[in-house]
């Protein structure tokens, strides 16, 4: 995630703080707090762009109207490191935290993805500069009185007139110069967003051609060229997977906590565990499940009691 992005989120949430445009819950946070003004963002405007975010905090659902359950049901301490960030700004996070804080305060555009594109750029431009704006007439302070408008001092003899065939000229140019710049920022937004609609992003790189793919090596996927076989592990870029899906190296760091947030599949008579939803890496085709309160207890806590 591009620093900018987080930057401009916290700042947002500054300004709304100092304009109490914020709810309380957000002017003096706490990790019950945030919990529950999640509870009521999510009834008050759902988006469909946000069920990602969503997804990555509280876990995965093939029903949105399930969130407000998986959102009660988070332990509290999940929004801790971003009630640190909002008491103290210069600290470190994880980017999940800053798309919760952009959800919750309604900065846009977001998520990251979405801010980071060329149309999104163009659009914030145009709204913050622009250039159409109508300027209000100007009006002689004696015409605002009521009063009568003093008569316009004759030119000097000196003063030279340009001919109104030069006059008309000048604008055909100038309205030339102008539809030519139209046609031709037109032409750059819609090839910009067709390459970039087309082809893979990571952490806010268009990524097309040969390196496309990426590769399990084990705990984790990177990212390599499509002609590299790799034993057959190589497929094709998925930037979720390559930014947030792991296998769980160290499976005795998992509590009760982690219910719903973690993922697990029995292979040869051995457990795995993961970071996300999904296929499992080498067996493509059986699927990751996620870990319940009887299989953390069962494989990881009565094996490390």
């Amino acid at each position: 995630m591009s620093s900018v992005y987080a930057k401009q989120v916290l700042q947002e949430y500054k300004t709304k703080r100092a304009s109490s445009a914020l709810s309380p819950a957000l002017v003096h946070p706490t990790p019950a707090k945030l919990r529950d003004e999640c509870l009521l963002v999510f009834k008050e405007r759902f988006k469909r762009k946000d069920e990602h975010i969503l997804r990555f905090f509280f876990g995965p659902t093939d029903d949105i109207t399930q969130y407000p359950k998986l959102i009660d049901k988070c332990d509290i301490d999940r929004f801790r490191p971003l009630v640190n960030i909002l008491r103290n700004p210069e600290r470190k996070t994880d980017d999940i935290n800053i798309e919760l804080l952009a959800w919750l305060i309604n900065f846009e555009p977001r998520p990251f993805d979405v801010f980071n594109s060329p149309l999104s750029k163009d659009f914030t431009n145009t709204e913050t500069n622009p250039s159409n704006e109508e300027q209000p007439d100007k009006i002689p302070p004696k015409e605002k009185e009521g009063g009568k408008v003093p008569p316009i001092p004759p030119e000097p003899e000196h003063t030279v007139y340009s001919s109104p065939k030069k006059h008309s000229l000048k604008k055909i140019g100038i309205y030339t110069s102008i539809l030519i710049f139209v046609i031709t920022g037109i032409y750059i937004i819609y090839n910009s967003n067709k390459s970039t609609s087309d082809t893979p992003m990571v952490m806010g790189k268009t990524l097309n051609g040969p390196e496309a793919c990426m590769y399990w090596t084990g705990d984790h996927y990177e990212q390599v060229s499509c002609q590299d076989k790799k034993d057959g592990l190589v497929i094709a870029l998925d930037s979720f997977k390559l930014q947030h899906f792991r296998k769980i190296t160290r499976p005795d760091t998992i509590t009760q906590n982690h219910v719903g947030r973690v993922w697990y599949i029995k292979n040869g008579g051995d457990i795995e565990f993961y970071t996300a939803d999904g296929m499992h890496p080498v067996e493509i085709k059986k699927r990751l499940k996620p870990a319940t309160a009887y299989i953390i207890d069962k494989y990881i806590l009565s094996r490390t009691n």
